[in-house]
This record gives C-alpha cells, structure tokens and sequence, in this order.
C-alpha cells in the first residue's frame, strides 16, 4: 500500500525480487486488529482478510487528515 508500486519498461516487469521491491517491513506496520466472529460456512483463509482493508483505511485517514482524497496505490500525496 506504502511501498508496491510495479514498474514497466518496454513491457516488461523491472522489479525482480525482494532486493529491488520495498515492502512494509514489521517494525514500519502499523498494529491490525483482527476479530473473528463464529459462522456456520465452511472453514477457508484466515490470515489475508485484514491485509485489504490497510489500504482503503490508510486512503480514508488521510483525507480525514488532510481533505484530500488519494485514490491510487501505493498511496503519495502528488
């Protein structure tokens, strides 16, 4: 969301693995609460569901803050 931006040149992906692709490392991350509620369905994936709102709620804290609305990822104020 801070961090992953893909870059292309002639067509092709430059970044090739973690050396050259900054990712949010633990001591930059903000704390994530995460609350199970009981269900009736099926079991599936429970360590993802979190990691998709930090954007949107990072997006909405900054216009909360600043009135301006950033709507592309990874988030800079232009």
């Amino acid at each position: 969301m801070l961090y992953g931006e893909i870059t292309l040149r002639n067509g092709r992906v430059q970044q090739s693995n973690f050396h050259d692709y900054q990712v949010v490392r633990m001591p930059e991350s903000p704390t994530i609460e995460m609350h199970l509620v009981d269900s009736d369905e099926k079991p599936a994936g429970i360590g993802e569901p979190g990691t998709a709102l930090i954007g949107p709620t990072v997006a909405n804290a900054v216009f909360a803050a600043t009135g301006k609305r950033l709507r592309r990822l990874p988030l800079r104020l232009a």
